[in-house]
This record gives C-alpha cells, sequence and structure tokens, in this order.
C-alpha cells in the first residue's frame, strides 16, 4: 500500500502539522524562512517533498531541520532532503551523539518479543521495518542547542524545552505567540501499539528511562504555555479537547 499522508494541518499561519503514515513532522515557513522539525521515516522522504511544496515553499529552500530525537522513524528522511537543500540540522547536546551516529536508545528486537504475541506491537513492527526504520540514519555534524532559550536566528519564537526519559536528550519545541507545543514522543495522540487515542504515553518499552519519561510528560502536562499540541505521533490535539 502506498504511504499517504492522515492529514496536513495549518495551525497557525506559518505553521503546518503534517501527520505522516506512522510518525509526524512540522513545518515553520514564511517568505524568507522553512524549517522542519522531525522529518519522518526514510520511506517517508518524498512525502516530506510533498508537504513541503503544499505550503507553497521550496524544498531546496529549506534552511534547518530540528530534532526532537535521534530515533530513524524521526531523522530518517534527512539524509535524502540533504540531496535537495543545504540545511543545519539541530538536537539537544545530550542527543548529539546519538544524531551524529552513536549509541541510540532505541527500541529492537528483543523488546519486541518481550512484548510477547501481542498483534500490535507485531504489526507495528513490520511497518517499521518496511518504512526503513532499521537503517542507520545519522548527521555527522548536527548542532547542539540551548533549552529553555528561543532559538537564534527565527522570526518564529521556538523555545526547546529538554524532556529526557524517551531518550537522553529527548526534546520538544514550544512556539510560545502560537501556544504550540511540539511534543515528539515524550506525549503522543496515539501510536499502532496503543488501543486508545487522546493523550498519552509510549509503551514502556519505547522509553530509555520509564521513570524520567513520566516525569516529562507531568512536566509537559502542566506547561500553561501551551493550547495545542503537535504530537511525534497522532493527531493533534487541543487542550480543550482533553
Amino acid at each position: 500500500m502506498a504511504r499517504r499522508i492522515k492529514a496536513l494541518t495549518t495551525v497557525a499561519p506559518g505553521v503546518t502539522f503534517v501527520e505522516g503514515p506512522a510518525a509526524n513532522w512540522t513545518i515553520i515557513h514564511s517568505a524568507t524562512e522553512l524549517a522542519l522539525i522531525d522529518a519522518g521515516y526514510p520511506a517517508d522522504f518524498e512525502l516530506v517533498v510533498q508537504s513541503i511544496e503544499a505550503v507553497g515553499c521550496d524544498p531546496r529552500d529549506l534552511d534547518a531541520v530540528y530534532i526532537t530525537h535521534a530515533h530513524t522513524d524521526h531523522i530518517g528522511s534527512v539524509p535524502m532532503l540533504r540531496e535537495v537543500a543545504s540545511f543545519a540540522v539541530y538536537c539537544a547536546g545530550q542527543e548529539l551523539q546519538a544524531v551524529r551516529g552513536g549509541e541510540r536508545h532505541q527500541i529492537g528486537l528483543g523488546d519486541v518479543l518481550r512484548g510477547g504475541c501481542d498483534p500490535r506491537m507485531l504489526r507495528w513492527s513490520v511497518s517499521a521495518i518496511r518504512a526503513g526504520g532499521l537503517r542507520h540514519v545519522f548527521v555527522d555534524d548536527a548542532i547542539g542547542i540551548t533549552h529553555d532559550a528561543p532559538l537564534p536566528g527565527r522570526s518564529e519564537q521556538i523555545v526547546p524545552i529538554l524532556v529526557p526519559g524517551h531518550t537522553l536528550g529527548a526534546t520538544a519545541y514550544l512556539l510560545p505567540r502560537r501556544r504550540l507545543l511540539v511534543s515528539g514522543d515524550a506525549l503522543v495522540t496515539g501510536h499502532a501499539t496503543s488501543r486508545r487515542l487522546g493523550l498519552q504515553q509510549l509503551r514502556t518499552e519505547f522509553h530509555w528511562d520509564t521513570g524520567l519519561a513520566s516525569s516529562a510528560a507531568s512536566k509537559l502536562v502542566q506547561d500553561p504555555r501551551w493550547v495545542t499540541i503537535l504530537p511525534g505521533h497522532g493527531a493533534l490535539e487541543s487542550r480543550r479537547g482533553m
């Protein structure tokens, strides 16, 4: 079955949320700037390009990609995008080693097997492999960012928030003027392995440190600065609907 974008939603002027086949990304765009927060699986490359074109931008103008964490379903299309455009890639300093190709806190076959015969887990595993989830994707010149301060050089204010637990350097991105939170996998609203929809955490098998992940999720839920969440998996959701 062909991969398709599930939803492409303009949530604020210059901010478009893309719900991909299995992982999401956000486009920050204006007449002079074009950036992504996350970039889907390797198999999502063409969809990322299509989504950029759908908002009236040229992929060749991409100037930055901000990474929530180093898992392949969030950085997968970056190397192919680098063949189209010249742009900087940013992530938490704690995540640099993983983004640059070092040890990565990512679910493996053993974790899947420990899930027993859960059909949801097995179906997710097959689809992830088909999407390129086992590829060793890395960005050897990624740049570390400072948290809790607006990213420099951008007209749209973007504030990185360190939310460790899913990975060592997992990062959410707050757009305070828009009251938007791009949460990565620290909080999601759905996943192929989950039986329910709505604000939630991923299964414990997906987290590097479950205690830290729970603390990070609680921190984000209680943060009053956002109204709408743009998760790494699942549909966008408003606090009013929670």
